[in-house]
């Protein structure tokens, strides 16, 4: 039978065996790999890869027809031996041991794949389909060595540990999310109905609108925008409040007023008017909608009120970042974090770089990393998946989108582009550049953005189990690749007509032992 074909009917289950396995942490792992097909697999042309928590295999720990690695980061190989067979409608156990502890499922093997090594010219990939991870219902599962003081949860505990709250009265729960430094209900209700205008002041316009539009997009109600302040029944104002972002909002029987003291403050005081409307009213889309009578004064308790969303990792698409942005606005978040770039992924295309892209948004099987990067995060075999969160990347009018979106929502967008560490992807990417022009002679221009000392022999390994993730800060073709980065993302910010205040650049977890054994390192040191 043919080899794809046998490793496609092989089905995996794995277990975590137990964190109690010696006088040190580790916890042994276990897969068992039935035989579902017709014929016999004694075969070792084949690997099995996937993805794991970062932990390290402990030495000569395998127990079973087989041995089981790490490549690096969270990628992991399990190579059958030479006595490896596995009869039709058997199963074979396969364990080993690895340092510290694995204590819920997300730390469990995914994205698994067999890959067929048949043909060394045409490797191919064939993912494990019927995989099921074991349940953890075993305290020496879930006690992270015999010391954990932290008991297993479980239905008794939990209601033992929620005995000791106490239920807050209704008029002691603040009406809307972040509780506002102070509110005060009034009797009546203001009534929302299809006819109602919201009149503005001063440059209130987008908010104006803004409100507008969500009435229409949730509720259906055209609701008309007008310049200036007359008999409307919602009006929208700039002034009186001494801190930035602060905001006054009353509703009565008869109107609704937000003054606030810039037109964040005006945006924020929106948010808290929708968020009085009842939840109900959102599923039926009522024709007149009851918001109570209140009075609300507020502003921030913090400058920076942020969200961290790490899409170099797992990528996520320009609609689910715009949803996050929707959230953080009701939520009054102001600041947008985004990690575009990492060991894993880059995920922002540079007009001037488009290996970046290329090769460091997708992830597939590889052991070079010529054309693309090696899994992550179960991201699986297939670079070209466009379902799979290990790729992807947004273009420059995704990203244009995206901040003009969140600037719209007084939420300031804070590009990450991750340097000296966490840097692979971009190292991976620059060095298949390198490659393609001196393939062609042009050895300026392949070494201009060059991220690697071939000559360096440094040793390092970083927290991810990573030997290569740094870049070299001695080669002034780092400072051009970054400069040509940044001044990439000036542009888009420019042409999207948003302010750009703040780039980060990582900076975190660079190993020990980078740079020490580079000779153009130490010529710059000395």
């Amino acid at each position: 039978m043919d080899l794809n074909e046998q490793l496609a009917q092989l089905s995996v289950s794995w277990e975590l065996v137990s964190n109690q396995i010696g006088d040190a942490p580790g916890y042994r792992s276990r897969f068992v790999i039935t035989n579902q097909g017709k014929s016999t697999l004694d075969r070792t042309d084949w690997k099995l890869y996937y993805n794991q928590t970062n932990r390290k295999v402990k030495a000569n720990s395998t127990q079973g027809p087989a041995t089981v690695a790490l490549v690096k980061g969270d990628f992991y190989r399990l190579t059958p031996s030479e006595a490896f067979s596995l009869a039709a409608g058997e199963s074979i156990s396969i364990s080993w041991d690895l340092s510290d502890w694995g204590i819920k499922e997300s730390d469990a093997p995914l994205g698994l794949y067999f890959v067929n090594e048949e043909d060394e010219t045409a490797v191919q990939s064939i993912p494990v389909e019927d995989y099921t991870i074991l349940p953890f219902d075993r305290p020496e599962q879930i006690n992270r060595f015999t010391v954990d003081k932290d008991p297993i949860p479980t239905a008794a505990n939990r209601y033992a540990l929620n005995q000791k709250l106490s239920l807050l009265g209704a008029d002691e729960i603040a009406p809307i999310i972040p509780t506002p430094r102070s509110f005060q209900f009034n009797p009546g209700s203001f009534t929302w109905t299809e006819d109602l205008t919201i009149q503005y002041e001063g440059a209130l316009e987008k908010e104006a609108q803004y409100l507008a539009n969500f009435m229409q997009t949730h509720f259906q109600k055209a609701i008309k925008v007008q310049t200036g302040l007359s008999d409307g029944k919602i009006k929208l104002s700039m002034g009186g409040a001494k801190q930035a972002e602060a905001y006054r909002l009353v509703v009565t029987d008869k109107a609704i007023t937000i003054i606030g003291q810039d037109a964040a403050g005006v945006f924020y005081g929106i948010q808290s008017l929708l968020g009085l409307i009842p939840v109900d009213a959102f599923k039926v889309s009522p024709k007149s909608i009851q918001i109570p009578a209140i009075s609300i004064e507020d502003a921030p308790g913090f400058d920076y009120r942020g969200l961290h969303l790490d899409v170099a990792r797992n990528f996520n698409s320009k609609e689910a970042i715009m949803k996050a942005i929707e959230i953080m606005a009701f939520y009054k978040l102001n600041k947008l974090h985004l990690h575009l770039t990492d060991d894993e992924g880059w995920r922002l295309a540079i007009e001037e770089l488009p290996e970046l892209t290329e090769v460091g948004s997708r992830r597939g099987h590889t052991l070079t990393e010529e054309n693309h990067l090696q899994p992550a995060y179960g991201s699986g075999p297939d670079p070209d998946d466009k379902t799979s969160p290990g790729n992807g990347f947004f273009s420059r009018e995704e990203f244009k989108e995206i901040i003009r979106f969140a600037h719209d929502r007084h939420i300031e967008v804070i590009p990450e582009l991750n340097v000296p560490g966490h840097a692979r992807a971009a190292i991976k990417a620059m060095e298949a550049r390198y490659r393609r022009l001196m393939e062609v002679g042009d050895q300026a221009a392949a070494e201009q953005y060059l991220l690697t000392d071939f000559e360096d022999k440094s040793v390092y390994e970083s927290v991810q189990f990573y030997p290569d993730n740094v870049v070299c800060v001695c080669k002034e073709s780092l400072y051009t690749f970054y400069e040509t980065v940044v001044d990439d993302v000036v542009e888009m910010f420019q042409e999207a007509e948003v302010p750009l205040r703040t780039i980060h650049t990582g900076g975190d977890e660079v190993p020990g032992g980078v740079w020490i054994d580079s000779p153009i390192c130490k010529e710059l040191v000395a």
